[in-house]
């Protein structure tokens, strides 16, 4: 009954901030078929364009663009995973309709990554939906300080709209990455799973999977029993790659 009581609980909590994101973005204006206009949001538009167009009809992921720049390697030094889905999306409903999809996907997804995250870290009720609520404070983080305005780094949404909507859904399965590798490595569990997962972080955004890279493998590492989490881990990097 208490279990119930919990998951009940945080459903609604969870279906709260979920309501309170789509108070901001109107489902309306996402499923209207217009052009996308903010930062360099605009410019990524031709990448998934480019992805939808070219790259997925020919099973590539990246190619020679002769749009720009007299001709540039497109997604040879940029991230390719988000364009992949918006460029897939958009053989379903318009491609203008598929990136405004992809540009806010990490946002809806930070805060129930966050939650299944701190759940497969065996956290107890009520701290993985407290940890979900309080994402939104980083979503919503408009200026570190009175003079510096945060609209440029990712992680939050003035930064996502700008264009860093690849860097937060990189984010999002980053977070959620810590607590699937801690439980697979606790359980000797879900290998391919993980590898997989860490895999489309390193594609959606190459900065972040340095980052949890090192934070997952040395924390989790050099706990009890080094030689089961070692090879565990071993065996997922190379899956990995």
């Amino acid at each position: 009954m208490k279990i119930e009581r919990e998951a009940i609980i945080d459903i609604l909590v969870l279906a709260t901030i979920f309501t309170f994101l789509l108070s901001y973005f109107k489902p309306s204006l996402i499923f209207s078929n217009t052009v996308i206009s903010a930062g360099d949001t605009v410019g990524h538009y031709y990448g998934a364009y480019f992805m939808n167009k070219y790259l997925i009809p020919h099973f590539k992921l990246i190619g020679w663009s002769q749009d720009w720049f007299l001709g540039y390697p497109a997604f040879q030094f940029y991230f390719p995973f988000v364009f992949l889905l918006i460029g897939f999306l958009g053989y379903l409903i318009p491609l203008n309709i598929a990136f405004k999809i992809g540009t806010v996907l990490g946002i809806f997804l930070l805060p129930i990554c966050t939650y299944f995250s701190l759940k497969l870290l065996k956290l107890k009720f009520p701290a993985p939906i407290i940890a979900s609520s309080l994402v939104l404070i980083l979503l919503f983080l408009e200026r570190i300080n009175e003079n510096q305005i945060y609209s440029m780094w990712g992680g939050n949404i003035p930064s996502t709209l700008a264009g860093e909507f690849a860097y937060i859904f990189a984010l999002s399965l980053s977070i959620l990455f810590i607590g699937s590798f801690y439980y697979g490595l606790k359980n000797n569990k879900n290998i391919v799973l993980n590898s997989i997962l860490l895999t489309i972080i390193m594609l959606s955004h190459f900065f972040l999977f340095i980052f949890f890279f090192y934070k997952t493998f040395f924390y989790f590492l050099f706990k009890k029993d080094f030689k089961k989490n070692f090879k565990y881990s071993f065996k997922l990097y190379v899956l990995s790659y």
